[in-house]
C-alpha cells in the first residue's frame, strides 16, 4: 500500500479541519511511523469476528479470544485513560476499547492523533462489555493511513443529500442501506452475467445510446456552468476556441 510520502497541502476551501489533519499527519511522522507504508496482513473481516462466541470482560474472565481487525475509524469517544472507537469495514462495525495501560507509549500517542476516517489495524481480545456490546479490547495498534478529507460527525449516518451525491465514498461508509444496495447491485449483475455466459452469449462492449463519434474522434467543446457562471473546457489537448 504505497503512496506519495509528501501529500500536497489541501486547498484553502477545505477549511481548517483539513489543515489540522495534515498537522496530525506530520506529528505521526515525527514519531517515526511511516503513515503510507504500513501493512497489516492476516486480519479477519469484522462480520466474521462478530460471529464468534463472546465472553464477558470481568474479573472472573479477564481473557477473551484473540482477533485481528482492520478498517476505518467512524466514531470515537475519549475519556482520559480509556478511549472507545468504532471500526468499520465493508462487512460491518465493531467497538474498540483502548486502555492506556494496554498500549505502548507510542501507540497511545497515535491513538490521540486519530481522526474519523483514518485506517488502523488492531489486535486484542474479543468479548462483550457489561452492556452486551461486542468489543475488541485492544492491546496492539497499527497505524495504516491518515484520511486528509474531513468526515461527517453525524453518528446516525450521512444525511446531507448534496454530500451523499457528490461524495459517494462517504455515503457508502456512513449509510448502511447505501452499502447494502451497492452489494445487491453487484450480485444482481454478476448473476445475470453468469446466466447469460452459461447460455453461450458473448459479452461485447459497444457505445450505448450514442449515434455520433466521441472520445478522441469527437470535436472539442465548451460547457457553461450556470451556478458558477463560468465556462469549462472538455480537456482536449487541442484548442476549444
Amino acid at each position: 500500500m504505497a503512496a506519495d510520502p509528501t501529500p500536497p497541502t489541501p486547498p484553502a476551501d477545505q477549511g481548517d479541519q483539513a489543515a489540522v489533519r495534515l498537522d496530525k499527519l506530520r506529528q505521526i511522522e515525527a514519531l517515526g511511523i511511516d503513515p503510507w507504508g504500513q501493512r497489516f496482513d492476516g486480519h479477519q473481516p469484522i462480520a466474521e469476528i462478530r460471529q464468534l462466541e463472546p465472553q464477558p470482560f470481568d474479573d472472573a474472565n479477564p481473557k477473551g479470544q484473540r482477533v485481528r481487525a482492520a478498517g476505518r475509524v467512524v466514531r470515537r469517544r475519549t475519556g482520559g485513560k480509556l478511549h472507545f472507537l468504532e471500526l468499520w469495514d465493508q462487512t460491518g462495525r465493531i467497538q474498540l476499547m483502548c486502555r492506556v495501560n494496554k498500549l505502548t507509549a507510542t501507540e497511545w500517542q497515535v491513538l490521540n492523533l486519530l481522526d474519523l476516517g483514518d485506517l488502523i489495524g488492531v489486535e486484542g481480545e474479543f468479548g462483550k462489555t457489561k452492556t452486551g456490546e461486542l468489543t475488541i479490547q485492544v492491546d496492539k495498534l497499527t497505524y495504516l493511513t491518515k484520511s486528509l478529507e474531513p468526515h461527517p460527525k453525524d453518528v446516525f449516518g450521512l444525511a446531507d443529500e448534496e454530500t451523499r451525491l457528490r461524495k459517494r465514498y462517504l455515503d457508502l461508509i456512513y449509510n448502511a442501506d447505501t452499502l447494502r444496495r451497492a452489494h445487491q447491485r453487484v450480485k444482481i449483475i454478476r448473476t445475470i452475467r453468469n446466466h447469460l455466459d452459461e447460455q453461450g452469449y458473448l459479452e461485447v462492449e459497444t457505445p450505448v445510446l450514442q449515434a455520433v463519434a466521441s472520445g478522441a474522434a469527437a470535436r472539442p467543446f465548451d460547457t457553461h456552468h450556470n451556478a458558477l457562471s463560468s465556462r469549462s473546457c472538455c480537456g482536449s489537448p487541442w484548442s476549444c476556441h
